[in-house]
């Protein structure tokens, strides 16, 4: 693990058109309740208040779409402490199951947040695992109710 990155990986059953459209309608609805700036696609901006992995206070932050691919979407968030990139890579392996890389690479202004980061990780990395995982298996569920054409 590299020491400014939470990375899991999870297998799920569908397949990687199905799992991209519900994971782009998944964030598009986050991105409309919190009045996105723009349509949904790359570019489009939300003011959002969040709790940071290293301070317990909520903190105003601008999350912004970076990239989205038919295999990846990644999103940044920047507060004033620093920059956390949150990616999902998603790719069939040889056997037809999705692989899932779910990752948050966080990076900080001060070094004491850095370091205050590196600890924390060391603890939060089950309960990462855990809530990412979480979020996958929502995701594969909605997955068998969507119909590619």
């Amino acid at each position: 693990m590299k020491t400014d990155t939470l990375t899991c990986r999870y297998r799920i059953r569908a397949t990687q058109a199905a799992f991209h459209q519900v994971l782009c309608g998944e964030q598009k609805k986050y991105f409309e309740a919190n009045h996105a700036t723009g349509q949904f696609a790359e570019g489009c901006q939300v003011n959002i208040r969040m709790q940071t992995k290293t301070s317990p206070e909520v903190v105003p932050a601008v999350m912004t779409v970076e990239k989205i691919t038919p295999d990846a979407f990644w999103s940044r968030t920047v507060y004033e402490e620093g920059v956390i990139d949150q990616r999902y890579m998603y790719t069939t392996q040889p056997d037809g199951q999705l692989v899932v890389t779910y990752s948050e690479q966080s990076r900080f202004t001060k070094p004491q947040s850095t370091y205050s980061f590196m600890l924390a990780a060391l603890f939060y990395k089950f309960f990462f695992n855990r809530g990412v995982k979480k979020r996958l298996r929502y995701l594969e569920s909605a997955c068998a109710h969507v119909s590619i054409t």
